[in-house]
């Protein structure tokens, strides 16, 4: 069959304008309002610009509106003003009536949003304010899900205006806080209510933008932007990055307009076509260009898996706090982001901070940290209480910092816990007794835990052989004559190889405890290198049986392997040319089989669920799961370690 050069370039045409169609754009709307400007020549001068709705305009303005193409992103017409809201009940009655009129109206119409206001609260409390607006909202859910159309009550500063243009802020408004708006929307129950969330206003009240995107976004039906300095157009001076704000508005799956709210009256279009400029970005990639999949995993942590206002005291999250630390240390870009959390996650652990096992005083080590970087005397404080804390763990017969507080163990990752914070203790203070403390457990864990043969240690050894019940751990695992199980565990052996490499990195080279820690470190690393997959790049859930069945590849001790590797050869202690091909092929290997995109982000995949001590099937039958702060951290570290030798 024969096709002329006519149809050829048809399809072509055809297959370019698809694509050009689908590059996915922000969809800008312009509130009419704001624009001091004739809505018909706003229509027609706005077009060309890529807007696409124009908004909060009555039903006398749809048809001239919708003649020239655009969509009514939101409408008004049923409200009694931004005053006289629904927290007032004197007005319940009109605006009902009001709002039952335009649902149906606006349905009818293709409008699908209307927007509502809480209006000035100087009567009641904020509680009974909120109420009040239930008590309003109620008899129109209903109407409105029928209709198939959300009602959107905008949020408002409450702060004072100062001038004629900052009036678009009301003092006492009631609904001037995500939080408040929140409560509203669950109270209400229905998806037919949501919020119309004003940048610009609530930067105002002070508000954390992106905070407030990340944890609330699911009751946000609607944005406004507008430049801060004035409540006009967008500059390329503004405080806030919109355009990252813009990505995480989207990264969480919106597919809304983005109002377009500012005050301007002269060179009304090249405004426009500026602030489109400031925001735009092709919204079917919501991923951030990073340096390195490590970098891409450490947005993930800080934007959405764990936001420093929701780090808790454990030893899961401290693993991801020492990676933050390290970014400090290097310089890196995002190192005054990493100050910024480690001081925030800090800040609201300070009243619950306890260090009266191994795990809880992983995380003291945060307050040494910003005790030394801050010089702030809260922090040395509370570090100093909370190692007199830990002088009162309970310890083995041999001497060794006990795993648990209600019987007497010895555990491989329990060396990690305590060196974190030992090791930042020395940092913060100068005094080598901090490092010959942290020597002497890893000496006594070692006397119990590591198989001179290969280096590799047990996980647990059992002072009294006692059988102790947990519900975690294989029943009866230390009754025998060795008092421990018989398997050396991946991770286990993983937190002992950032033990031994960190404490070795801080210790000053005269100190007599190194060169025993040095042998440690050595030998395993040794025995690691002969038994990591040349395949894959990763070592095994049970590193010496590579292969097995019932055995797995494990992200989380691959990388605490390959991130002792390269500080061990950036310290000097490991040769290089023996151990730079291990490191190369774990971080290659790493980002194509343990990495995976999730949503706008990415993280760990690969990661085997918390476990506790048993033999080789106890650990084959472990879930595997994804994500993990003790994953992502140790990814992290190792992402970053391997990046400083490359330079």
């Amino acid at each position: 069959m024969k096709i002329s050069i006519r149809r050829i370039l048809l399809i072509v045409v055809l297959i370019l304008s698809c694509g050009i169609m689908q590059a996915a754009k922000i969809k800008h709307s312009l509130s009419q309002w704001s624009f001091r400007f004739p809505l018909q020549e706003l229509c027609k001068g706005a077009k060309p610009l890529g807007v696409v709705s124009i908004e909060l305009v009555g039903p006398e303005k749809w048809d001239l509106i919708k003649s020239y193409g655009y969509d009514i992103a939101i409408a008004d017409g049923a409200d009694l003003g931004v005053e006289r809201g629904f927290c007032n009940p004197d007005f319940h009655e009109e605006l009902i009536r009001r709002y039952k009129e335009l649902i149906p109206l606006a349905a009818k119409n293709g409008i699908r949003k209307i927007i509502c206001y809480s209006g000035l609260n100087t009567t009641f409390s904020s509680k009974e304010a909120l109420e009040n607006c239930v008590r309003g909202l109620q008899p129109l859910m209903r109407t409105a899900e029928k209709n198939n159309v959300v009602l959107v009550m905008e949020l408002f500063s409450s702060n004072e205006g100062k001038e004629e243009y900052f009036k678009h802020s009301y003092p006492h408004y009631a609904c001037d806080n995500v939080k408040w708006g929140v409560d509203l929307c669950k109270k209400l129950n229905s998806k037919n209510f949501r919020l119309l969330y004003d940048i610009w206003q609530m930067y105002d009240m002070k508000a954390d933008v992106l905070s407030d995107i990340r944890n609330y976004h699911d009751y946000i039906a609607h944005y406004h932007i507008a430049g801060i300095e004035g409540r006009k157009a967008l500059s390329d001076n503004e405080p806030i990055d919109f355009k990252e704000i813009m990505r995480t508005i989207y990264s969480y799956g919106y597919d809304g307009y983005i109002g377009h709210e500012y005050l301007i009256e002269k060179e009304v279009f090249p405004h426009i076509q500026k602030s489109i400029e400031i925001l735009e970005f092709d919204t079917r990639s919501t991923s951030r260009i990073f340096n390195n999949w490590g970098d891409a995993l450490n947005f993930y942590v800080m934007d959405n898996y764990m936001p420093a206002e929701k780090y808790k005291w454990n030893w899961r999250e401290a693993t991801y706090l020492r990676a933050l630390a390290d970014r400090y240390e290097l310089g890196l870009e995002d190192k005054d982001q990493a100050l910024a959390y480690i001081k925030t996650a800090m800040d609201k652990s300070m009243d619950i901070a306890f260090g009266t096992n191994p795990n809880a005083i992983a995380s003291a080590f945060g307050m040494a940290f910003l005790a030394r970087v801050t010089n702030e005397d809260s922090y040395k404080q509370k570090a100093n209480e909370l190692y007199q804390q830990y002088l009162k763990i309970p310890r083995t017969s041999n001497g060794g910092v006990s795993h648990r507080e209600n019987t007497l163990e010895l555990w491989d990752d329990t060396v990690y816990m305590i060196s974190l914070f030992l090791n930042e203790m020395y940092l913060m203070t100068g005094d080598k007794a901090y490092l010959k403390e942290m020597a002497s457990q890893l000496l006594l864990h070692a006397e119990k835990l590591q198989d001179p043969k290969t280096g590799l240690w047990y996980h647990g050894w059992d002072n009294d052989r006692i059988v102790n019940d947990d519900k975690c751990c294989m029943f009866g695992w230390g009754d025998n004559e060795q008092q421990r199980n018989n398997e050396f565990w991946s991770r286990g052996n993983g937190w002992v190889a950032m033990a031994l490499v960190n404490t070795l990195h801080y210790m000053p080279r005269d100190m007599a405890e190194r060169k025993p820690l040095e042998r440690l470190f050595i030998k395993m690393m040794d025995t690691l290198k002969e038994c990591q997959d040349r395949e894959t790049g990763h070592w095994y859930q049970l590193p010496l049986y590579l292969g097995e069945k019932g055995n797995f590849i494990e992200s989380s001790g691959t990388a605490m392997f390959a991130y002792a590797m390269c500080r061990g050869i950036e310290d000097g202690i490991l040769q290089a040319k023996n151990f730079i091909p291990a490191v190369t092929s774990a971080y290659k290997n790493f980002e194509k089989l343990s990495i995976k995109d999730k949503a706008a982000y990415r993280t760990v995949t690969n990661v085997c669920a918390g476990t506790c001590i048993g033999d080789k099937m106890y650990y084959y039958k472990r879930n595997v799961v994804d994500d993990t702060h003790y994953a992502l951290g140790a990814a992290i570290m190792f992402a970053q370690s391997y990046q400083c030798l490359l330079k």
